[in-house]
C-alpha cells in the first residue's frame, strides 16, 4: 500500500472516533486535535498537534499550511460537523483532493441547502432568511403561523424556536441579537424522519431511514412537543425503519434526487425530512457528517459497520467493503430528557440489567438542577435498543419508559 500523507481535523475524542485503529502502519497521519489524547490512542499516529484555541480560525489554518509545505498532504480529513466548511476552505485553498468549500458551505447554510434542494426538485416549506424582526413580521404575514425559527448554521437543535402566534414572535427579537442571521421557515405538521447514508466515489453506496418517536410511540416533527398526557415527554426516541416500508422507498428517492450528484466524492450524510399528513415528504436539512447521539450505534448494530470508519477511510481514499449482514431487527435509541427539578435518584444499574437494555450511556448529576430539554441533545441519558418491528418499537418504548419513571426521582 502506498503510503498517505494524511491530516485529520478532529475535535471528536479518539475513544468515539478510533482513528488510530482504522490506519495501516505506513500511513503518516498529521493528527490535529482541541483534545489532549492518551497515549495508547496515538499509537499509529506519527504526528500529533493540539491546539488550546481549537476554534480560531486563523491559528489552525496557518498550522495547516505550514504543516503542509512539510509534509505535502494527499488528504484532509474531519469527522466533525463543525469542522466541515474549514476543513472544505484549506482543500480548496491548497488544492487537495476532496469535499471542496462551496460544498462544505452548501451541507452547512440552511438557506443554501434548501435552495439546491428546490433546484433538485424536493419538496421545501416556504422560507427565507432574516436579518430583522420587521423581516420576521413580514414572513408571518405572507405565511401564517406556526413558524419555525432557527440559526442558518448551527446544529442540535440549537437555539430553535417554534412560533405559534403573534406573541411568540417577539422572541425572535432576542435571536436576533445572538445572531446575525436566521432562517425562518414554514412548520410542516407530520412525522419527523432522518436518512444517513455514505457517499462512495460521488455514488450513494448506503441508505439507513429512521423515525423520530415520543413515548406515546408517536412521531413528532419537534423533540420536545408535550405528549397527549399532562407531563412534558420524558423519553424521545429515534428508530430505524424497514426497508420495505412506502417511508424507507419514498425518503430513499428523495434522497437519490438530492445526492444525484452529491458535490463531494467521499464520507456520510444525514439529512431530515418531514412526511406531511398527506404523505408528502418535505426536505428540512443535511450534514455531510455522520448522525449524532447514538444514530451510528443503531447503523453499526443493524448493518455490522461503523459509519465514522467508512467516512474515514473513503476521505482517505482508502477501500473500505460493507458488510452482507443478515438484517434481522431494527435498532434505535432513547433519550432520556431532564425535568425542569433538582435530579435526586437515578438507578442506572437496573436499566442496564433490563434484557431490552443494550447499552446506557448516562451523563446524570445527582443533585443537579435541571432544566426542561431545549436542544436534541439536551438529556441526562441514551438507552439503545432492538426490536422486530414498528408495533415492537412502540410497545418497548413504553415499557422503558415506565422503568426509567420508576428508577429515577426527581424533586418536588
Amino acid at each position: 500500500m502506498i503510503a498517505l500523507e494524511i491530516c485529520v481535523i478532529n475535535r471528536v475524542p479518539l475513544e468515539r472516533a478510533p482513528i488510530n485503529s482504522w490506519l495501516d502502519e505506513n500511513d503518516n497521519v498529521t493528527l490535529i486535535s482541541r483534545y489532549d489524547m492518551p497515549i495508547e490512542y496515538l499509537t499509529k499516529i506519527k504526528h500529533f498537534y493540539c491546539l488550546k484555541n481549537f476554534d480560531n480560525d486563523q491559528a489552525l489554518e496557518s498550522l495547516i499550511i505550514k504543516l503542509h509545505d512539510q509534509f505535502r498532504f494527499n488528504r484532509l480529513i474531519t469527522l466533525s460537523e463543525n469542522d466541515v466548511v474549514r476543513t472544505a476552505k484549506l482543500r480548496s485553498l491548497l488544492k487537495i483532493d476532496g469535499q471542496d468549500f462551496f460544498s462544505g458551505w452548501l451541507f452547512k447554510d440552511k438557506p443554501t441547502m434548501k435552495e439546491f434542494a428546490q433546484l433538485r426538485g424536493l419538496n421545501v416549506p416556504g422560507f427565507t432568511s432574516i436579518s430583522s424582526f420587521q423581516e420576521a413580521v413580514e414572513f408571518a404575514e405572507n405565511h401564517g403561523y406556526p413558524l419555525i425559527c432557527k440559526p442558518i448554521n448551527e446544529a442540535g437543535s440549537l437555539d430553535v424556536l417554534y412560533i405559534k402566534d403573534n406573541t411568540d414572535l417577539g422572541e425572535v427579537k432576542g435571536l436576533l441579537k445572538k445572531y446575525d442571521q436566521i432562517d425562518i421557515e414554514e412548520f410542516i405538521k407530520g412525522r419527523l424522519f432522518h436518512v444517513d447514508g455514505v457517499i462512495s466515489k460521488r455514488k450513494i453506496a448506503f441508505v439507513s431511514v429512521s423515525m423520530y418517536l415520543t413515548n406515546d410511540g408517536k412521531s413528532t416533527t419537534l423533540f420536545n412537543q408535550q405528549s397527549d398526557s399532562l407531563d412534558v415527554t420524558r423519553t424521545f426516541s429515534d428508530f430505524t425503519i424497514n426497508q420495505n416500508s412506502e417511508e424507507f422507498k419514498n425518503l430513499a428517492s428523495e434522497t437519490n434526487k438530492l445526492l444525484e450528484d452529491p458535490t463531494f466524492d467521499n464520507g456520510t450524510v444525514h439529512i431530515e425530512y418531514i412526511i406531511d399528513t398527506n404523505g408528502k415528504a418535505y426536505f428540512i436539512e443535511m450534514g455531510s457528517r455522520t448522525g449524532g447521539m447514538m444514530i451510528a450505534n443503531t447503523i453499526e448494530h443493524k448493518f455490522g459497520f461503523v459509519m465514522n470508519e467508512a467516512s474515514f477511510k473513503l476521505q482517505a481514499n482508502i477501500p473500505f467493503n460493507f458488510p452482507d449482514k443478515k438484517i434481522d431487527s431494527e435498532y434505535g435509541y432513547m433519550t432520556i430528557l431532564p425535568e425542569n427539578n433538582k435530579l435526586i435518584k437515578f438507578n442506572e444499574e437496573i436499566i442496564r440489567e433490563n434484557p431490552d437494555v443494550i447499552q446506557l450511556e448516562s451523563n446524570a448529576v445527582i443533585g443537579h438542577d435541571y432544566q426542561l430539554a431545549t436542544e436534541s441533545t439536551s438529556r441526562i441519558g441514551t438507552i439503545l435498543f432492538s426490536a422486530k418491528n414498528v408495533a415492537d418499537v412502540k410497545n418497548k418504548i413504553n415499557n422503558l419508559t415506565q422503568l426509567i419513571d420508576k428508577n429515577i426521582v426527581w424533586s418536588t
